[in-house]
């Protein structure tokens, strides 16, 4: 049965391009979630089999995904790359010997001693940009100290002890270009170097007092955020505000892939303007946005005047004789939670000149009334 699902999740791989339909028809799918397992598993078989017809011993063999780390005698390199790539025509390798007794996997060079022992290092490649979350982008003060902390871990985790301080230089200089102030930079390192080697010597792990805490998403807003994570810290002392940015990468950069078509949008809050004076409708629907419309345009036909159930947006046409253009419909809102895209809808009614009776928002918080107040002033 596994078999049969994989076949039909690879057999089924469409995307578009310039609005034509393809069908992928080798390897998998960047961006499939199945794709890194599957390659694991692809991985690990053709090791399996490889390694069987060697006439060769391997001592060391490390797998992550299709990166692998080997430890092979110098006159069997040619049968090493020769046998995994006769496995199969389209899964092919490449091969890349030590250079000076170094060789890098991953984030870490290994680095060859004459004692015949293996110390490690730190390592970014030759085109990193050293580019890191910025000290003045709009996100928590927290995620900056952790962005610190991370470029520590790896410091400290994946070096040995004698590149501990060419690598704290390092972590400076590429902190420093990012903008982070010199004494938050020093003063983290400090405690952190602290606590790392206090847990290295004690040899065991720091306690996790994380299992009983509660985290809620939350979106981070200057200034407003911090209140509202002390009034929570206040309240209970299990339940944390996990921040996010409402800024993403995906806004700034261009878009590789075809958009998706308007009307075939679901889960979504829209707005449907009037052709003859300034009011607009604004509705929701979990189905296709242009099923939506069909309904509201098949509402509006005469035959329907006398229907005892109407629409706001069809009760507006027929009292006043007015037009909706149903071909400049916007979205507003997308949200695949029904509750969410509820508040969401009664929120956008409220804040806009629209035809919807007042039932339609008379569910809606009396919390969120002093914020759309303020909106409605801008």
């Amino acid at each position: 049965m596994l078999c049969r699902i994989i076949e039909f999740i690879f057999d089924s791989s469409y995307f578009t391009i310039n609005g034509r339909i393809y069908l992928q028809i080798e390897g998998t799918a960047m961006g499939n979630p199945a794709s890194p397992t599957i390659a694991n598993m692809v991985m690990h078989y053709v090791i399996s089999k490889c390694v069987k017809k060697l006439t060769f011993i391997i001592p060391i063999l490390k797998l992550y995904v299709d990166d692998t780390f080997m430890a092979v005698p110098y006159d069997k390199v040619d049968e090493l790359i020769n046998t995994f790539n006769s496995f199969h025509k389209r899964i092919q390798f490449t091969l890349e010997k030590e250079t000076q007794n170094r060789i890098s996997f991953l984030d870490v060079q290994l680095i060859r001693q004459t004692d015949g022992s293996i110390a490690t290092n730190w390592y970014n490649k030759p085109t990193s940009s050293n580019r890191v979350l910025n000290y003045l982008s709009h996100h928590p003060q927290i995620h900056k100290i952790n962005t610190v902390r991370n470029m520590l871990f790896r410091c400290y985790s994946l070096s040995s002890k004698e590149f501990w301080p060419a690598n704290e230089t390092k972590i400076k200089n590429i902190l420093k270009i990012n903008n982070y102030p010199r004494n938050l930079v020093n003063k983290t390192i400090h405690l952190y170097k602290n606590k790392f080697v206090k847990t290295t010597i004690r040899n065991t792990e720091q306690p996790n007092d994380n299992h009983n805490k509660i985290y809620y998403k939350f979106p981070y807003i200057e200034g407003l955020s911090e209140k509202i994570e002390i009034l929570v810290k206040n309240h209970s002392t299990n339940i944390k505000l996990a921040f996010y940015p409402l800024t993403k990468l995906e806004i700034i950069y261009t878009k590789l892939k075809d958009s998706h078509p308007k009307l075939m949008t679901s889960n979504l809050v829209y707005q449907i303007p009037c052709r003859d004076c300034n009011l607009s409708y604004v509705g929701m629907t979990r189905q296709y946005l242009k099923n939506r419309i069909r309904q509201h345009t098949y509402d509006c036909k005469e035959n329907n005047r006398d229907k005892n159930e109407k629409t706001a947006l069809a009760l507006h046409h027929f009292q006043e004789n007015h037009n909706f253009d149903f071909n400049d419909v916007k979205i507003l809102d997308k949200e695949s939670n029904y509750h969410k895209r509820c508040i969401s809808e009664m929120i956008h009614i409220f804040i806009r000149d629209t035809v919807n009776i007042r039932t339609d928002t008379q569910k809606l918080s009396i919390i969120y009334n002093n914020l759309m107040r303020e909106i409605n002033k801008k």
